[in-house]
């Protein structure tokens, strides 16, 4: 009877570690999601300073398979791989300005300090914010 009681409470003290360590491994994925949108700004204006202040043109879904990545900045050696969200489910956009001036960057997050559906996204000037609705280019002010 005892070894019974003792294997309920591991059971229920598992189901514990099972629910929380899920919420923090969701955390984990959003912040490799921040960092991987860090790497692709980086290898952008990398890019961009080697182009006279040119960034990438292009409007895409996810930059991970398209030719933003693999033709230009992979291609061009800003960046040695290109990025994929964590969990596989949503790609990283990016768009950028007709001229090539202006762009954001932006992922979708699974855990959010607001509690529902958000984005992080950076723009060329710098900025970075969290946002409950898809990012637009008017977020980073072109």
């Amino acid at each position: 009877m005892e070894l019974l009681v003792t294997i309920a409470v591991i059971g229920v003290l598992s189901s514990f570690v099972i629910v929380a360590s899920t919420g923090q491994i969701a955390k984990a994925r959003d912040a490799q999601r921040k960092s991987d949108i860090n790497q692709y700004r980086i290898a952008i204006e990398n890019y961009s300073v080697k182009q006279n202040g040119i960034h990438p043109i292009g409007n895409t879904t996810n930059i991970g398979t398209n030719s933003i990545c693999t033709s230009t900045l992979k291609g061009g050696g800003y960046i040695a791989s290109c990025l994929s969200d964590p969990n596989g489910t949503s790609g990283y956009a990016y768009q950028s300005d007709a001229n090539g001036i202006d762009y954001i960057l932006w992922a979708k997050l699974e855990r959010c300090s607001s509690g529902t559906t958000c984005y992080w996204y950076v723009c060329a000037n710098g900025n970075a914010a969290e946002e409950s609705t898809a990012p637009l280019s008017t977020d980073c002010g072109f």
